[in-house]
Order: structure tokens, then sequence, then C-alpha cells
């Protein structure tokens, strides 16, 4: 599961729309058929509402690796983040310590520690599970959290461009 805030500035708590999509085990849904060598396992999407808080949570498996167009890819979700149907930020959750994150692209771009930081995210064994589940939390918050550049590159601590 994921879940966290997603709010326009901290401690401040409005509704928004939060879109996510991931790739993980299954076929994979793409605009084109994807060489062998770099077929990702599946493509998951889906669109959830926060509540009055700001809060967001939504059941996922956990992401995982793959090559797509020559171009390697740390497991990650992809996060926007909309207001009254106007995207507001997009950004990236990446999976904290895994050991694919050093050659990932975007790992690689951010170059500030701390701004890498906003977008790693800790899976934790979910309590109580007997399935072996896991557990995350990605706080989004606009001026915080790194977000998509206009060249799809993250960075940029502040308000949306």
């Amino acid at each position: 599961m994921l879940s966290g805030p997603a709010l326009a500035q901290p401690d401040s708590a409005q509704a928004a729309t939060l879109d996510a999509s991931w790739l993980s085990a299954g076929q994979f849904k793409g605009s084109r058929e994807p060489t062998s060598d770099e077929r990702p396992t599946g493509q998951g999407y889906g669109r959830f509402l926060t509540d009055a808080e700001g809060r967001y949570y939504f059941r996922t498996i956990k992401p995982v690796s793959y090559t797509l167009g020559g171009q390697f890819r740390a497991p990650h979700i992809h996060v926007a983040v909309s207001k009254a149907g106007r995207r507001i930020m997009a950004t990236q959750a990446m999976v904290k310590g895994h050991p694919d994150n050093e050659g990932d692209l975007i790992v690689e771009r951010i170059g500030d520690p701390a701004l890498l930081e906003t977008i790693m995210v800790e899976y934790r064994p979910l309590r109580g599970s007997t399935l072996g589940e896991l557990t995350a939390e990605f706080d989004i918050v606009l001026g915080r959290t790194a977000r998509e550049l206009e060249d799809g590159s993250l960075g940029g601590i502040g308000p949306p461009g």
C-alpha cells in the first residue's frame, strides 16, 4: 500500500486528485511492443481522490526495474497531483535503498542529496499481514518534493512551473 499526504504547502490540507502509474507483474501495455530485452513485466494505473486532509492511499504491488527504449529505470511509481482538473505537479516515488537506484537515469540527474531524498520511499512489512504485504508512505508537498520539469527530468523544488 502506498499512502501519504498530497499537500499544496507544508501543513496545508486540501483535497486533490492523485494519478499514479507503475510497472509490475503482467504484460506491458505501451505505445509499441518492446523487444524481449526491454519488456517490463506489466503496467498499472490508478486515479485516487484525496480526503479532506489531503491524504491518499492505494493498494498496489511493489514496482520493478526495467529497460525501455534503451533507458534503464530502477523501480518507481509515477505520481501526478491535480486540483480542479488542472495538473499542479508530477513526480516519481523511488524505492529507497534499492540497488538499481545507482544506475537510474533520474537518480543520476539529481545532484542534490536532499532533493533526491524527497522522492525516496521506504517499503516496510505491513503489520499483521499474513501475505507478506508491504506498506510505504510518500509525502507529496509542493515546494518540498522534487517535481518533474518541462524536459522530463526531476528537480526544481518550488511551485509548479
